[in-house]
């Protein structure tokens, strides 16, 4: 999924699969629970997928936010620096990654809050239009 065009993924499948994911690593910590070398490289594997998957993940929720407009597009191109207006099929997870660091990260998380927020100002405005 960190090389699957934007537009084809599906972000609720893809956090299924890593949660699935992390339960069967710590299964495995368990089940090794009373062998300490095993159960050391459970939990070192359990370690490394939460480190590798949890970054990407904060990156797809924000990025996959259906109330992104085209106004967010720019903003979050300005802050990775490249132009994304478009969920093209050039872009994936782990080249967004390649292109961002931690402050740009944050920042479009918070882009995307934003987005958020604003529809459901917009909401709330259409609600009180409608009376």
């Amino acid at each position: 999924w960190l090389h699957t065009p934007l537009s084809q993924l599906d972000d609720n499948v893809v956090i299924v699969e890593a949660a699935r994911l992390n339960e069967e690593a710590q299964r495995l910590q368990g089940l090794f629970e009373s062998q300490p070398t095993p159960q050391g490289i459970a939990a070192h594997l359990a370690m490394q997928l939460d480190a590798s998957v949890a970054v990407p993940l904060r990156v797809l929720g924000a990025i996959n936010n259906r109330f992104l407009r085209p106004r967010h597009w720019v903003q979050i191109s300005q802050a990775l620096g490249v132009d994304i207006r478009s969920k093209s099929n050039a872009w994936t997870i782990s080249r967004l990654m390649e292109v961002s660091d931690g402050d740009s990260l944050y920042t479009l998380e918070s882009i995307s809050r934003t987005a958020t927020e604003e529809h459901k100002t917009e909401q709330g405005l259409d609600a009180m239009d409608s009376e």
